[in-house]
């Protein structure tokens, strides 16, 4: 009897290991993966193939905001607020916009090698602001990815601009 409580014990012990160091390794999930450089992709700056950790591309980005019914039009390569050595991809929002309005709805895309150096470019962005009086966009981050949000707000309403509750949406489906 006593050498069938061993065994049982054994048999138990056995399968709690194998359960434990058995499992196959999960899929990863393509959004968190390292992307490849993609030649003559002026935005995806990870040509330098050092990115780790979760990483998005301008594509992952754009096609989050086109998700959230955010037509992306004007797609150009910014030369404002360069930010830590990296350009923007500016895309108007606001078809509608009056012709003598002057001020457009836009967002400015930065994609950056990694979080640090997203952070790197959005303390860089502070300190250029720092020398205007101007309006601030709204900042939305994730990982790699720096948005600025330029909207017609006042400050005190810049959390009801037209497009930051999709903008907010976009990026939380991303995190996801």
């Amino acid at each position: 009897m006593r050498g069938l409580k061993m065994l049982t014990l054994i048999w138990i012990s056995l399968f709690a290991l194998a359960g434990c160091f058995g499992t196959e390794p999960r899929e990863p999930d393509p959004k968190q993966t390292v992307e490849q450089a993609q030649v003559g992709n002026p935005m995806d700056s990870s040509a330098a193939g050092k990115a780790t950790g979760v990483r998005f591309t301008l594509e992952h980005v754009e096609e989050a905001l086109k998700g959230q019914g955010i037509d992306l039009r004007s797609k150009h390569l910014s030369p404002d607020w360069v930010l830590s050595g990296v350009q923007a991809m500016m895309y108007a929002l606001d078809e509608n916009q009056p012709e003598d309005s002057g001020i457009e709805e836009r967002i400015s895309v930065y994609i950056f090698d990694t979080e640090e150096e997203r952070i790197q470019g959005q303390a860089d962005f502070h300190k250029q602001t720092e020398k205007y009086n101007m309006q601030v966009p709204n900042v939305h981050e994730l990982a790699n990815v720096l948005i600025l949000y330029w909207h017609r707000e006042s400050l005190d309403e810049a959390a009801n601009a037209k497009w930051e509750q999709d903008i907010k949406s976009a990026l939380s489906l991303l995190s996801v």
